[in-house]
């Protein structure tokens, strides 16, 4: 395989050589990732944790072939997926690195998302770097990077929280992601290279979904209840009525029980709002919620909209830039 520097000193070699390669692709059959590749990974214990058939989520696999950077030779001159608040990236995988190692990051026009299981297949999270996070941004094609998330976060540990960070892979047959951290007087500047992965993944195609209960309350109070309610349970019982929102968890320990009224607002700014079809209260793993809850961070407020036989959707939305949702099945009474 032939790799080329973005910034070759020899343009026009560097231009000549990427022709010759990109003539011997299209006149070579090639089948690249995500081009009808069975995938080894399905749902069934996501889907089988609550009643209503799988088909309501159904399986769609995303197909993205392409690259983040289809010519390196740039007419612009500029880097592909410039991120200039770094730090936003490092807190992102800093909340699902402890639900997921290796995923995929599907790369398009709108975009970078990723959407990947647990390893239990108890908990799906999905998130979403919009292109206008990103300036300048250059995606022509979709294309899927399978990385492992701990080798990731180590290196994304060498950037400072205010270092510019740019992600660039130069085709379809890039084998590493190129990350750039550009420190703000650009006095700075640090390259590392991240092998990649080769993941057969199918993705999810999760419908919009009318909940019985949503509930829009402080991110940094969700992770207080979740931290607090772990030292007497590994369960919590998450009720939604009228008059507030109840969470309750009982242990070998002890048990305990946290209610915030409607319209309360705990040490913040922000109210705790409820919107209401029915009452429902499920029972969902602490473990979960409190991994779900180091996403605070990147926003003040979390959305948790909770039904009967479906999953919990726990949502950290980050205006004008992206979001992170995870979803997670509800434990069943085996009573």
């Amino acid at each position: 395989m032939l790799t080329l520097p973005v910034n070759s000193s020899n343009a026009k070699t560097s231009y000549a050589i990427q022709q010759v390669v990109r003539f011997v692709k299209a006149n070579i059959p090639l089948l690249t990732r995500g081009e009808n590749t069975p995938a080894r990974h399905y749902y069934g214990g996501f889907e089988d944790s609550f009643m209503t058939p799988p088909e309501i989520w159904g399986h769609e696999s995303l197909n993205l072939p392409g690259v983040i950077v289809p010519n390196p030779v740039s007419e612009r001159g500029g880097r592909p997926a410039c991120l200039a608040q770094g730090g936003l990236l490092k807190r992102m995988l800093e909340a699902i690195k402890e639900l997921v190692s290796d995923a995929n990051f599907d790369c398009s026009e709108t975009g970078i998302a990723l959407q990947a299981m647990d390893n239990s297949h108890v908990a799906l999270v999905s998130l979403l770097l919009k292109a206008e996070a990103f300036d300048p941004y250059t995606c022509a094609r979709g294309f899927s990077l399978g990385v492992n998330l701990n080798s990731l976060n180590k290196i994304l540990r060498c950037a400072g929280n205010d270092d510019t960070i740019t992600l660039q892979a130069e085709d379809e047959s890039a084998d590493s992601l190129t990350l750039v951290f550009d420190s703000p007087n650009q006095e700075r500047v640090s390259e590392y290279e991240l092998k990649l992965m080769d993941i057969d993944q199918e993705n999810l195609h999760i419908p919009d979904t009318d909940y019985d209960a949503k509930v829009h309350m402080s991110s940094a109070e969700f992770q207080r209840i979740t931290r607090d309610l772990s030292t007497v349970s590994e369960a919590v019982t998450i009720s939604v009525t009228k008059e507030g929102i109840r969470f309750v968890a009982s242990g070998e320990v002890g048990s305990g029980s946290i209610t915030l009224k409607k319209g309360s607002s705990v040490d913040t700014n922000i109210s705790t709002t409820i919107e209401l079809s029915q009452t429902v209260s499920l029972d969902f793993s602490l473990k979960y919620l409190a991994n779900f809850a180091k996403a605070a961070p990147l926003s003040d407020v979390v959305s948790l909209s909770i039904s009967e036989n479906l999953p919990l959707l726990v949502e950290y939305e980050m205006e004008s830039v992206g979001f992170i949702r995870y979803y997670l099945a509800p434990k069943i009474n085996e009573e």
